[in-house]
């Protein structure tokens, strides 16, 4: 690199200075205190590939990399200090940018006729060093790693002086020796050899050859203790300095088996015989020498039958015999391939799986005189195998939580269904106290009584309140058992774990059902009976009246007597509606005329400060039912809707057609699959909290003031759908509006003949990834199960914070985020914005017990997104995810 050039006083005339920089052999510029580029030479122009035209005047930071701005900053304003700076590295996006690594050199020069200042910089073009330099880095790292990576122990050492330079992790497992403990030490400093006669053997072979292969030395480990290796040393060149390095890998056991074998050969005939499992003894070629008794038991032949024979007769197959000779005595063969499982053949011709273990045998001068074989039937070990990955299996896949602790109820073990219903993984529940589950919904008392039964050695049964790692609370019904030891002792505690929130849900949906049919049936008995009292009150009153001079107060009383009785039939028939007795004249009707001729009407009913929006399907909608209780329903529906929000609002109704299957009918309690016919109505009202939810259909429960409701609107409103052979939903939030949906069995006469439910030829995905969020926990289960069902790869979460953090974290594609609209911390429309940037060809579907309207409504969604409305059937949601995805 050329030195660094400081202008003479007679290069200060501009033309001259102009002439020099362009003889310069590398790209010159020159700029003033605030880096704003004054003048630059034909090859800067050429190596950045810009027109003197686009640079001049420009500042030399906005064509720096972003990252170095800041240090080339730091630079320039110390060359304006000191009046030069050398050395400086930094990145330069040319013209088609690309980015070029120089070099800068600069001096700063003062002006004598008017004190300005400016500088004037090299820049040496170090691209393809820094390339080098980065190859070199990962070249290096591989070495590293590939070093660090050896279950051998690998060390180098300078040859000068037997420092040690570095070790592997091999080295320090080996030995014992940590990397501080042998820093700047030699072998002898650690002493290391066990025999000095090892190291001499090493050295003198190193001296004579540069190398030494396979020595067998004894090593002293830290600890005192001392085992065999076998050592292979090479001297090599290291920046230019010679070292050596060594490799050396623990033959301790095979050695120990070895002469295991060589000491006890005294005992060798009594003890060959007394193994249960069968023992042979061959040649080299593998002719059986010896074998004893137990390999009658193992394969069906004598011993004596047996001599002067291959061991090739006890496989079941010519390639198992090989096999079997590679793996065990071939050259490459390694130790932990010696022992292993193949298949054996029985006398009788039966085959069997059998383990095998073999080693060579070799004389006093180590000279290889045959082997050693040992043969078991493995098969009810087998058997037993397969039965205990049966259970283990049926344990990762069972729908209960299982968790195993010690007799200190440390957690040592949770199923994949513990991780599904806690939140908490394995690892983080590990050796953890199953106390972080607690919820304090039991009380001190509950938990005596758990741990009273564990104790005293019985089954603990019951039912408690326990809360997931994001805080939510479930109910389980817990069996937890003592396990003990054959000899009595406490070992570990078992609990199997049933989540039952959405059992006891549906229990809860089920009684309020059987309430409701309780209620109905006595609600009828009463109206009916009633009626018939009114009736005689009507009568009487009305004919006492005629006989009543209207001048008379008796008069004006019985006025009153016959107006109460009235509005009492009126709430009979409320009554009776709600209680499905009431005398109705069905028709086939189109529900969107329907709705259409009481537009008048409701708009009179609900004032001018509410817009009312129609939004009807497109195709005729053709039901059964009586005319009359289709403007009963909408006219209790869009009263209640009017009753809810205060001052301006928006009311609106809608109609659609829909299919449910039995897969989610199975999930929604009341719901039956078919074709039905959707009316719901929609407000953006105060809401109804959960509370108050479970009562609503009830009669004469209402939320508004003193003498401002019967509470029987509602009520006539479910006994209408239920008389009709249909179903309601309720959606609604505090504060976020309210949705009711009412589903009529379609009355078109294809599927009336058919009775079918029209299905999907091919609801199958491509594989793709959903990132699935909604903070309903039972939906969220459901959903996903409805997804990965129809072949989509699921990632779950409760809650948007939780679903940008698996965003975040992810390392793969994501193809659509599927969303509730309406969520804490913030909406699903909030939520994917923060999303897309992350993943910007991401689609995204939006849905919500609110009508898509309704949502839209409310500023959350602009029109033309993706929408699907709850509840959906295992088809809308396939055929919106393709049409979507494709």
């Amino acid at each position: 690199m050329p030195k660094s050039i400081v202008f003479s006083e007679h290069e200060k005339n501009k033309e001259s200075k102009i002439i020099h920089c362009e003889l310069l052999p590398v790209p010159y510029q020159s700029l003033d205190m605030d880096g704003n580029i004054l003048e630059v030479n034909q090859l800067w122009l050429k190596t950045l590939g810009y027109s003197r035209e686009e640079i001049i005047g420009t500042s030399f930071v906005d064509i720096i990399y972003p990252e170095d701005i800041e240090s080339f900053n730091a630079k320039f304003s110390a060359l304006q200090h000191r009046g030069t700076v050398l050395g400086v590295k930094f990145r330069i996006f040319n013209k088609n940018g690309t980015i070029i690594w120089f070099s800068f050199e600069g001096t700063c020069e003062e002006h004598a006729e008017d004190g300005s200042r400016q500088t004037h910089c090299l820049l040496f073009n170090i691209t393809e060093q820094k390339t080098t330099e980065e190859r070199l880095r990962e070249s290096e790292n591989k070495f590293f790693l590939a070093f660090d990576a050896s279950p051998d122990a690998i060390n180098i050492n300078r040859l000068e002086d037997g420092l040690y330079i570095d070790v592997n992790k091999g080295f320090t497992e080996l030995t014992g020796f940590t990397k501080d403990d042998i820093f700047e030490k030699t072998s002898l400093d650690i002493n290391i050899w066990h025999d000095p006669l090892d190291r001499q053997r090493l050295v003198q072979s190193l001296q004579r050859e540069g190398v030494c292969e396979n020595i067998e030395v004894k090593f002293r480990k830290k600890d005192g203790s001392v085992t065999t290796t076998l050592m292979s040393a090479k001297i090599i060149s290291l920046e230019n300095t010679p070292h050596i390095l060594s490799i050396t890998r623990d033959i301790s056991k095979l050695r120990a088996a070895e002469r295991q074998i060589l000491e006890q050969n005294i005992l060798f005939e009594t003890m060959f015989n007394a193994i249960d499992d069968g023992v042979v003894i061959t040649d080299t070629d593998r002719k059986i020498l010896y074998a004893n008794k137990g390999m009658e038991k193992t394969f069906g032949y004598l011993p004596e039958e047996l001599r002067g024979k291959t061991t090739k007769i006890l496989y079941a197959a010519s390639a198992a015999y090989q096999t079997a000779g590679k793996r065990i005595f071939g050259k490459d063969a390694q130790q932990e391939d010696k022992v292993y499982v193949t298949s054996y053949k029985h006398r009788s011709g039966k085959e069997f799986p059998g383990e095998t273990f073999g080693v060579k045998l070799y004389d006093q001068n180590d000279k290889w005189i045959g082997n050693l074989g040992v043969m078991r039937d493995v098969s009810k070990r087998m058997e037993r195998k397969a039965e205990r990955d049966r259970l283990i299996a049926a344990i990762e896949q069972t729908r209960d939580a299982i968790v195993i602790t010690d007799k200190d109820a440390k957690i040592k073990y949770v199923n994949p269904a513990f991780e599904i219903i806690s939140g908490y993984t394995s690892e983080e529940v590990f050796d953890k106290n199953p106390r972080i589950l607690k919820s304090d919904e039991q009380d001190a008392s509950f938990y005596q009584d758990l741990w009273q039964t564990l104790n005293s050695g019985q089954t603990f049964k019951g039912r408690m309140v326990n809360k997931r790692k994001d805080g939510d609370f479930f109910t389980e019904e817990a069996t937890i058992s003592p396990v003990f030891d054959p000899e009595g002792q406490l070992v570990h505690f078992i609990a199997v774990k049933r989540d039952i929130t959405e059992q006891i849900s549906l229990e809860s949906q089920l009684q309020q059902a059987q309430k409701m049919e309780a209620v109905g049936r006595l609600t009828g008995g009463v109206a009916h009976d009633f009626n018939n009292i009114l009736g005689v009150i009507i009568g009487y009153t009305e004919m006492a009246l005629e006989d009543v001079d209207p001048k008379d107060n008796l008069y004006g009383l019985l006025g009153k007597i016959l107006n109460a009785a009235e509005r009492s039939a009126t709430i009979v028939r409320q009554l009776l509606a709600f209680s499905r007795k009431q005398t109705i004249s069905p028709k086939v009707i189109d529900l969107n005329s329907a709705v259409a001729n009481m537009l008048q009407m409701l708009h009179r009913l609900i004032g001018e400060n509410i817009d009312l929006t129609w939004v009807p399907d497109s195709d005729t909608l053709i039901i059964k039912i009586d005319p009359s209780q289709i403007d009963q329903i909408l006219a209790n529906l869009c009263v209640n809707a009017k009753d809810s929000i205060t001052g301006s609002g928006n009311i609106i109704i809608e109609t659609a057609r829909v299919t449910f299957d039995q897969e989610y009918c199975a999930d929604h309690f009341g719901f039956y699959p078919g074709e039905f016919i959707q009316l719901s109505v929609s407000d953006n009202g105060c809401g109804i909290d959960k509370e108050n939810q479970e009562h609503i259909f009830e009669p004469f429960f209402t939320t508004k003031g003193l003498g401002d409701g019967t509470g029987l609107g509602l009520s006539m409103v479910y006994g209408i759908v239920k008389q009709n052979g249909g179903f309601i939903n309720l959606y609604s939030e505090p504060n976020k509006g309210t949705t009711f949906k009412l589903y009529f069995p379609s009355c078109d006469e294809e599927n009336r003949k058919t009775g079918k439910v029209v299905a999907s030829s091919n609801r199958k995905s491509w594989g793709e990834t959903i990132l699935l969020v909604e903070d309903d926990l039972t939906v969220l289960a459901m959903t996903q199960k409805m997804l990965e069902k129809i072949g989509y790869s699921i990632l779950p979460a409760s809650r948007p914070s939780e679903a940008i953090q698996i965003a975040e974290d992810y390392s793969g594609d994501i193809d659509l985020v599927f969303t509730d609209v309406v969520m804490p911390e913030m909406t699903g429309k909030e939520m994917a914005e923060r999303i897309q940037p992350l993943y910007p060809n991401v689609s995204v579907l939006f849905t919500s017990g609110y009508t898509a309207n309704v949502i839209a409504h409310n500023g959350i969604l602009d029109e033309g997104v993706q929408f699907i409305q709850k509840p959906f059937s295992l088809d809308q949601l396939a055929h919106t995810l393709q049409s979507i995805l494709s």
